[in-house]
């Protein structure tokens, strides 16, 4: 969100400091545009369980999905947040094998659930 909205909430901020009907919360959009900038989308911790397993949990509060509505071919951005986990299992030093859980929040839908499994491969030491 800090790539797309800060720049954007900052270069409103500046317009409205110069404007002739300026506002006192010119400001405020310039500072909150500052940290979107700055701060993560989200934190993930990695957890080791054993030899050759790593569980990985998320949260990233400051998302955006791009969102297409098929019959009306309308398209927006809109606000996201997602929680989930991640089991990772090293089969050899450069090779993993994955599978994770999320849930995901769009503004304006519901609550959704998804997972997958992946295959890595690992550049450098693991």
């Amino acid at each position: 969100m800090g790539v797309v909205g800060g720049p954007i909430l900052i270069a409103d901020g500046f317009a409205n400091l110069f404007s002739v009907n300026s506002t006192n919360s010119s400001g405020f959009g310039i500072v909150v545009g500052i940290f979107l900038l700055a701060l993560p989308d989200g934190v993930t911790f990695h957890i080791p369980l054993a030899y050759k397993w790593d569980l990985g949990v998320n949260a990233n509060v400051l998302g955006i999905d791009f969102v297409k509505d098929r019959y009306s071919s309308s398209s927006w951005i809109k606000y996201a947040c997602s929680f989930g986990a991640k089991g990772t299992y090293s089969i050899k030093d450069y090779m993993t094998a994955s599978i994770f859980i999320e849930t995901r929040k769009t503004a304006g839908y519901e609550w959704g659930i998804g997972g997958g499994a992946g295959l890595g491969f690992c550049f450098g030491d693991r």
